[in-house]
Formats: structure tokens, C-alpha cells, sequence
């Protein structure tokens, strides 16, 4: 790949990289949602994970480490329309989230390894039987006339287009839905992208990337639903890691790096028989 990507690129990259999901409690049948977040699909030797914000998954909990007694589904829209009694409707495919499911006991090092001590806001699921379920992306509306990038295919990340170590000298964009709703089974909201995010430090296992604002704090309307989705490098395509918190104080976003994620699932595939 180029040294710089075009922007334009960068945005058909994101798009077709970004997952959607909501999250239902066990048992309703309507999939009501209770809360939304963003995430990504990971194909990693073979086997395909979705990958998102433990605190996504865990529903109604603001601290992932006291988890709420009780299970939930993860809902996550194909957009691909079908035909409804009343109104079209968009296909999902959803999967359990038990409560004693994610990492609770382990903490990622700077450098990408793993150590018992510590929580990790990280949940990651096998699901190798949606393998060859076919995502849709929504399009992005720049103006009235001027929408872009509706009903590509989704796309899968890869070893190929993720960034073991980040260059603290690029810029960075995050991109994803927020002000979320149903409508039939389509997700409807604003889709928000951040960019020309700076790296400030790497601290405690995470990276911290600092808006570019300098009289602006970050607002919540701005990021709510963002937890979970990819952080690219504005000058490869490349995935970084994933976002798991901001501050609206200090506009600060911290960032899982890919590097642990990656070794993560390295560890559950030697338990996929």
C-alpha cells in the first residue's frame, strides 16, 4: 500500500468495514433494543469473530467489571432488505451474549502481551457459521444530492490490512453510527467520523488519541454508540485498535491496540477444534 491513502479511500475502507449492533435482552422476542455500540469483523486463520467493547455486549452497565445478573443477544443488521407485511424490513443475524462470556482477568501490555491482572474491556465471538452471510453497507449523506457508498458489500478485516504498531506521528479517524434507533430491523442514526485524531501516549495497555479541537471539548451526542469501532491510520487504511472509552473533559479517546486483540484470539483458536 501507498505511503498516504486518499480520503475518499479512507472512507469507502470504513464503511465497509463497520458493523452495527444492538443489544436485546434475552428472551424478547421483539430484540428491543436496550443499548447500541459499533464493532468489526476479524477473519483470523480461518475463522471469523466479531469483535466489540465488552461494555457494548454487557448492557446498562457504565463499569464493565460489574456486570449486570442476566444475559443478552447481540443483533447485527445485514441491511440487506427483505419484504415486510407493513414495511420492508432489513435481515439480522444475532447471537447469545451470556453473562460469564468476555475477559475479565486479564490485562494487555504495551507491547501487545498478556498478563493475569486486570480487566479488559474487549469482547470477542466466533461466528464461523454467518462466514458466508453477506453485509450491506448504508450510505453516508454528505448533502442532499451527494450520498455515497450505500449497498456495497461489507468487507472483512484481515492480517493484511491491520497495524501491529502504531506510528505516533500519523493522524487517526474513527468512524460509526450515533443518535441510534430501530426502524423495522434497520438501524437509523447520524453516521459520525472523527479525523485528524493525534497520538498522545501509549499508558496502561492502551493507546490515547487526542481530538483535533483545541476550543472544543468532545460531545456526548458525538460518540455515543462508538465503543467498539475500528481506529484506522489516516496515511495506511490501516486498523490500529479499537475504541473503548472517551472523555468529554479532556478530549481524550482511549484505544485497545489490534496487537492485543489479535493475540487474544490467537488463544481461542488453539481451543476451536
Amino acid at each position: 500500500m501507498n505511503d498516504y491513502v486518499e480520503m475518499n479511500d479512507i472512507l469507502e475502507i470504513m464503511s465497509r468495514n463497520y458493523y452495527q449492533v444492538w443489544v436485546s435482552e434475552n428472551g424478547d422476542a421483539n430484540h428491543t433494543p436496550v443499548g447500541f455500540g459499533s464493532g468489526f469483523m476479524y477473519m483470523h486463520n480461518g475463522h471469523l469473530y466479531y469483535v466489540t467493547a465488552d461494555h457494548v455486549v454487557n448492557a446498562n452497565n457504565e463499569k464493565f467489571k460489574l456486570r449486570a445478573d442476566k444475559d443478552y443477544v447481540a443483533n447485527i443488521p445485514t441491511n440487506k432488505i427483505v419484504k415486510g407485511d407493513i414495511q420492508p424490513l432489513a435481515e439480522q443475524i444475532y447471537f447469545n451474549i451470556n453473562k460469564a462470556d468476555g475477559i475479565e482477568s486479564f490485562k494487555v501490555e504495551g507491547d501487545g502481551s498478556i498478563r493475569d491482572e486486570g480487566p479488559v474491556d474487549f469482547y470477542y465471538r466466533n461466528i464461523d457459521e454467518h462466514l458466508h452471510t453477506p453485509f450491506y453497507t448504508q450510505g453516508l449523506q454528505f448533502s442532499a444530492n451527494d450520498v455515497r457508498y450505500g449497498g456495497l458489500q461489507k468487507t472483512l478485516l484481515t492480517e493484511e490490512n491491520i497495524e501491529i504498531n502504531i506510528d505516533p506521528t500519523h493522524t487517526f479517524s474513527i468512524f460509526g453510527m450515533t443518535g441510534c434507533d430501530i426502524k423495522g430491523y434497520t438501524v437509523i442514526g447520524s453516521m459520525m467520523i472523527h479525523q485528524g485524531m493525534t497520538f498522545v501516549e501509549n499508558k496502561y495497555g492502551q493507546y490515547c488519541l487526542v481530538a483535533d479541537k483545541t476550543d472544543e471539548h468532545l460531545l456526548l451526542k458525538d460518540w455515543a454508540g462508538l465503543s467498539g469501532a475500528a481506529v484506522y491510520d489516516e496515511c495506511t487504511g490501516k486498523v490500529v485498535g479499537m475504541v473503548i472509552q472517551y472523555s468529554e473533559f479532556y478530549n481524550y479517546c482511549w484505544v485497545l491496540p489490534i496487537r492485543g486483540i489479535v493475540n487474544f484470539i490467537d488463544i481461542d483458536i488453539t481451543n476451536i477444534k
